[in-house]
């Protein structure tokens, strides 16, 4: 994915960008942080041992984000 990570606002480059905000809570669920992200962002693990996670587009690359974006319209 070739935007930031956590977003600072440069998902909106993206054809495919739809807002969402999100907010982190700590272990007593107490907010933490507030950001925008794509709805379409989804964690991936790198490998199951290692518990390691990356954000990823559900949609898929730059060509399917484009191709998503042609079959919804404007």
């Amino acid at each position: 994915m070739p935007f930031s990570k956590p977003s600072r606002g440069d998902f909106e480059t993206c054809p495919a960008y739809r807002a969402m905000d999100v907010v982190t809570f700590d272990p007593s669920y107490e907010p933490l942080a507030w950001f925008k992200a794509c709805r379409h962002l989804e964690l991936k693990a790198t490998t199951p041992i290692e518990n390691r996670w990356y954000g990823a587009c559900a949609i898929g690359d730059a060509a399917a984000r484009d191709r998503w974006t042609q079959s919804i319209g404007a």
